[in-house]
């Protein structure tokens, strides 16, 4: 997901992290484990 410096729009109610393309559709959605690692909760994948 070209690094983790491009997620972001942090929902704090999910406690959960939306990754979206150029357009502003969101294409990943991540929460945080407790280990602070990433835990992938859906993905749209496109081919380009």
């Amino acid at each position: 997901m070209y690094g983790l410096g491009r997620i972001g729009n942090h929902k704090a109610a999910a406690n959960a992290y939306e990754h979206k393309d150029h357009l502003g559709n969101v294409r990943a959605v991540f929460t945080t484990k407790a280990d602070g690692s990433l835990d992938i909760l859906t993905a749209t994948l496109i081919q380009t």
